[in-house]
This record gives C-alpha cells, structure tokens and sequence, in this order.
C-alpha cells in the first residue's frame, strides 16, 4: 500500500528528485572525479568503491557523506582507508585533486538546499509526517546523506541518526516562474543540472538524468588538452593562478577553443592541481 501511494505521488509530481540519485549524479559520477578517481583507484585499489558505487572513503562501510564538509576532511578520510603501517598519511597529488574537486562539487549542490532555490522535502522520521527540511539544516557539520536511501542523519551522542527518510528535491512555488532561466542558464553545469533536472516535467527527466555523467564523444580529448593548455598557461607564466581563476568564461571559451563547460571543468582540476601543490609544499616547509 505505502508502496503504490509513493509512485501515485511520483507521478503526480512533475519537480521532483531523489537527493541520493543526485549527489551520486553531481559527485560520484561527474566526469573529471571519474577520470581522477582512476588514478587514485591505480594507487591504492580499495578506494575503488568510492567511484565504483558511492561509499564513503575510510575503513568503514559507509554511505553517509557530509553536507558540509570542512576543508580538508575528505582528503583525511582516504588515509583512513589504508591498512596503519606506523607512518603518518602523506596523500598523493591524485588524492589531493579529486578531494578538492569532490568538496567543491558536494557545496554546489547543497548550495540551493541552504539558501532556499530548492527545498528538500521527505519524512520526518519522529513523526512519521512528511514535511519539509528547514535550510540551516544543510549547513550543520553533523548532517550527513546516505546516498543510497536518500535518508538524513545527524550525529547524536556520538551516533548517527536517521532524522528524515526518502528525500527529494523540489523548486517552491514561488519560483516555479523561474524555471525556463535556470534549465536555459544551466545546461552543462552539472551542479546547476539538479535544479534544472527538479523543475523539468517528469516526462523528459529520465532521458536527461540518463546523460549526466556520461561521456559524450570526443569530450573527454578536448577536456585533457585544455587542461594541459591551462597548466602550461600557468607554469610559462603566461596566466597567473588568480587570473585564470577570475577569467570569463566567455574568454575561455575563445582563449582555448573549447565549449564553456570544458573550460570550466578544466579550470577547476588545475586550479585544484595547484592548491594542492600549495598545500604540499606548506607541509615540506
């Protein structure tokens, strides 16, 4: 019975989808994490699970994944996976990379939960009625998402509890009339694609999802030369670190003849690449 009046309700529904279905979406499976998380799988073979179906990195088995992460915690949970050999974890430059980018990912796509564009709305589980989650409970560092049940907890005397069960995401009514400036602005933004993906008629919301995170043709090609053009923009000191950062993406686009969406996901994995050498060499010193 509860079953048949969930899928009444999904299909009465046209702005909906799962929180679970969409981080793996805008996270796990996002393009540039897969081709890192495959350097990192070829370093140390028992992260695979993290890129393979979504687990949490660490010793655990575990699918709750913070929705506030603080910086540099992610990068600490895959020294957690390792086997203590007596040596303090010294993460590789892959690891480094692909923590920052998974951190910068998770915030953009919990972004419009906190400020209010898109609201979460599932069961509260102390009562067992289904309500809406309030904003601030995004930013709480205890919050974490199972991301196979799309299930809320929050750490409790040191326990996690599950605090809302099923939850999906919704665009509020009031700015439903939105909707065509956010599909129209975010095509290619993987982060934005959720909120794009909420308020499109459940309709064409299978054939979309069904492409995110796929490669499509030659993309992949055209991402790694732009990448390697940025890095070596950046180490002939033709660009500088806060220049490329501050560039419009109209003027990548035509500096290194690629779409928008290359360029931006591009200049996020050099801009991570550098950060995390800054890191490393604050560490040496």
């Amino acid at each position: 019975k509860n079953s048949k009046s969930h899928n009444k309700c999904e299909d009465t529904y046209e702005l909906i989808s799962k929180l679970g279905a969409a981080f793996m979406r805008c996270v796990i499976e996002d393009a540039p994490i897969q081709e890192l998380g495959a350097s990192v799988v070829e370093q140390e073979l028992h992260h695979r699970f993290v890129f393979d179906e979504g687990r949490l990195p660490g010793r655990d088995v575990n699918y709750r994944w913070p929705v506030a992460p603080p910086g540099g915690w992610l990068r600490e949970q895959f020294g957690g996976g390792r086997i203590p050999d007596g040596f303090d974890y010294m993460p590789s430059n892959s690891v480094r990379i692909v923590s920052a980018l998974m951190n910068h990912r998770i915030k953009a796509l919990f972004d419009p939960l906190r400020s209010g564009e898109i609201i979460a709305i599932g069961i509260y589980c102390a009562t067992g009625i289904e309500a809406t989650v309030n904003k601030a409970q995004w930013s709480r560092s205890e919050t974490t998402l199972d991301v196979r049940t799309s299930d809320l907890f929050e750490t409790i005397d040191g326990r996690p509890t599950r605090l809302w069960a099923n939850l999906r995401m919704q665009v509020p009514a009031s700015a439903a009339r939105l909707a065509p400036a956010i599909i129209d602005t975010s095509l290619g933004v993987h982060a934005e694609n959720v909120v794009a993906l909420a308020v499109m008629p459940r309709s064409k919301q299978k054939s979309v999802a069904g492409s995110f995170g796929k490669k499509r043709g030659r993309k992949p090609k055209v991402r790694s030369r732009v990448t390697e053009a940025m890095r070596t923009d950046l180490a002939s000191g033709t660009l500088t670190v806060s220049a490329l950062d501050e560039m419009l993406e109209k003027a990548l686009e035509e500096r290194y003849d690629a779409s928008r969406d290359t360029c931006r996901q591009s200049r996020i994995i050099v801009l991570a690449e550098r950060a995390g050498l800054k890191a490393r060499n604050k560490t040496r010193i």
